[in-house]
């Protein structure tokens, strides 16, 4: 079989799967490296993660690369991903099998999207909080706010390591009696405690919605994410502005806890499909103070710089700077 000699990209989200190609060069390892056009393909619309990459490479004309690397939201563990929220299994060694690819790399998708933030330009950011740029000289916090909850650090310094989290698997707590109340209705639906993706993901804006409506004597409606953040942009007063108002209070307080546990003052990044369609409501519950802590550390995060991520192609750079850095390492190399 002939090989492309390129390397395919793939980001793995619990909805989409975005896929492009990346070319390393003998130069150091620029965001240009990955080709503009990028194929996004519904999860639930194909069998398997072979039937999608197989798609691709029908639509575009190619033989398969020499290798992959595959940025996937969930637990990596053995070459495979553990996440309830994608509907199959992934494997490293799958897909290199399927394809005769040489190389498979599998690894979490906020650890690719951490890898990636240095190499993209200053217009792929809107700040949230008095045009504050993310710092990248200090440790910075990744928060993926999507089909489920992610989050992971980007650590300064000449191997700009990254540490991945699951964030989203601990238990949430309420902060005053209206988050308990909600938070209780969600536990009896769900059946378990709650975690902080049953509430700070996208989903989690459809149980916060439902609980809030139930809260006031109202049935449940099964509108969906997109749609709930849609009609509260139009309906001051409405339960979904006040849903979305919630969610996103609950948003900054645990990405301010996570500041403080990470020690990330050079910044927080939101990224995920959600994120950008609630700028406008994160800035007024930032200028509410919804981003805050007590004590001697206040005023730290008073100045820590807050911003979402506008690009959908953060998570495949950061896929193949990691590649660039731990295959091709004359391609990443620091200036």
């Amino acid at each position: 079989m002939m090989h492309d000699p390129r390397i395919l990209l793939a980001d793995i989200g619990g909805t989409h799967t975005r896929l492009a190609i990346f070319q390393p060069g003998a130069a150091k390892f620029t965001a240009t490296d990955v080709q503009e056009e990028v194929r996004i393909y519904q999860n639930r619309s194909h069998a398997s993660l072979r039937d999608v990459v197989e798609k691709f490479f029908e639509e575009t004309g190619r033989a398969p690369c020499v290798g992959a690397v595959m940025a996937a939201a969930g637990v990596i563990t053995d070459g495979e991903s553990i996440n309830a929220n994608v509907p199959w299994r992934i494997s490293a060694e799958d897909i290199g099998q399927s394809f005769g690819l040489d190389r498979v790399k599998l690894i979490n998708d906020l650890e690719a999207m951490a890898a990636g933030v240095r190499y993209l330009s200053a217009d792929s950011f809107a700040a949230l909080r008095n045009g504050q740029p993310i710092n990248l000289h200090r440790q910075i916090a990744v928060l993926g706010v999507g089909t489920g909850f992610g989050c992971a650090v980007l650590i300064p310094g000449a191997a700009r390591t990254t540490l991945r989290s699951e964030a989203g698997q601990a238990r949430f707590r309420a902060a005053d009696p209206q988050e308990f109340n909600l938070l209780e209705l969600i536990r009896r639906d769900i059946g378990r405690a709650v975690r902080v993706d049953d509430v700070l993901s996208g989903p989690g804006l459809e149980h916060i919605h439902n609980a809030l409506r139930e809260l006031e004597g109202l049935p449940p409606l099964p509108a969906k994410t997109p749609e709930i953040i849609a009609l509260a942009q139009n309906r001051p007063g409405s339960h979904e502005r006040s849903a979305v108002e919630i969610h996103c209070r609950m948003t900054l307080r645990f990405a301010a806890d996570l500041a403080l546990k990470f020690g990330a003052f050079g910044g927080v990044l939101f990224v995920g499909g959600v994120m950008p369609r609630l700028r406008r409501f994160l800035s007024a519950a930032i200028d509410e103070k919804a981003f805050d802590a007590t004590g001697p550390l206040a005023v730290m995060l008073d100045s820590v710089p807050l911003a979402v991520c506008i690009s959908p192609r953060l998570a495949l750079i950061g896929a193949a700077a990691i590649f660039a850095r731990d295959c091709c390492p004359e391609t990443s190399r620091e200036t």
